[in-house]
Parts: structure tokens; C-alpha cells; sequence
């Protein structure tokens, strides 16, 4: 079925409210969920306006390169950190002129607490379950006057703005590694 899907697959355009979902990354679940990490990222996105629906004829470019980590001590083993710091740069080019913000995105912190990890030697099938929160602060550059002062939609913004609350819930099953 995975071939076949593969092999049917071609361009989709979609409308996407120009991007207002675009966060390019996450850190929860990883493939490697036991283990300390640092991880560098590139995520790039890019949508382009259609002007016979009477909006501009623009395209846009949301670019996040980030560090992210996960670390946990020998001493608290069922405990994970994890941090992520994202760089971010939007650009809207609309008829030969250009238009960027960049800077640091918010910074987000979470702690996870290793509810159910039954990975034991000769097993075959393993099940982990890991659950925490944490706090996105807001870091990143904000302005909250952007669709007017500088004709951009707001999700141009680089940062929230605000504090947030993360909860999340992590669930793997897994079989022969």
C-alpha cells in the first residue's frame, strides 16, 4: 500500500490561510525517545498567493533553523529535559519588492516524566509512555500592529508574544527495534 501511495503521489495545493500552521517543528516525540540528544534543524515553507481570487500576486518563504535537546540525568532517569531555541525568517517578495523579519522565535521548555518503559533484554515488542509540560516563552520578535504598520498577515510574526503552556503525552510501541 506505501508503494502504491508513493507511486500515485504527485503536487498538492492546498490553501493554508498563507501558513498560519507553519511552527516547522516539534519537540516531542523523537525516533530515538530513550536517549540524550542535540539536535539542528531546517525547516523551510513556501506558499505562493493566487491572484485571480483578488489577493496579491505574492509569494512567501517561513525559513526556522533551530537547536533543539533532550537530557536526562543517571541519578533522575525517569525525568527528560528538553529545550528548543529556533532562529526564524519570513519573506513576502510581491511585485519585485521584498519584505523580511527575522530574529529568535520563542523558546520553549519541557519536562517529561517516564510513566511506563517495559524495554527489557529478549523482548521483542516494548512500550513507553513518557508525560510533562512545560512553558513556551515569549522570546521572539512580536508586533502586534503588523497588518498595518507593515502590510503583512500577522502569522509574519517570528514570536507569540505571549506565554504559553505546553502539555503533552508521549506513547511508542515497538516491535524488533
Amino acid at each position: 500500500m506505501f508503494c502504491f501511495a508513493i507511486a500515485c503521489s504527485s503536487n498538492t495545493n492546498a490553501c493554508d490561510a498563507c501558513g498560519c500552521s507553519v511552527n516547522g517543528f516539534g519537540i516531542g516525540l523523537m525516533t530515538d525517545y530513550r536517549s540524550n540528544f542535540i539536535r539542528l534543524g531546517y525547516f523551510d515553507t513556501q506558499f505562493s498567493s493566487n491572484p485571480e481570487h483578488g489577493h496579491h500576486n505574492s509569494s512567501d518563504v517561513f525559513t526556522r533553523m533551530n537547536v533543539s535537546f533532550r537530557y536526562s540525568f543517571k541519578k533522575l532517569s525517569k525525568l527528560r529535559f528538553m529545550g528548543d531555541l529556533s532562529y526564524g525568517r519570513n519573506t513576502r517578495s510581491d511585485s519585485g519588492s521584498e519584505t523580511s523579519i527575522g530574529g529568535f522565535s520563542d523558546t520553549r521548555l519541557i519536562v517529561n516524566y517516564a510513566l511506563l518503559n517495559t524495554m527489557a533484554k529478549n523482548m521483542k515488542t516494548a512500550f513507553y509512555l513518557e508525560a510533562g509540560g512545560g512553558l513556551s516563552l515569549p522570546t521572539g520578535r512580536f508586533n502586534a500592529d503588523i497588518v498595518s504598520d507593515e502590510d503583512l498577515p500577522e502569522n509574519f510574526n517570528i514570536g507569540n508574544g505571549s506565554l504559553g503552556y505546553i502539555f503533552q503525552m508521549n506513547a511508542v510501541l515497538s516491535h524488533n527495534k
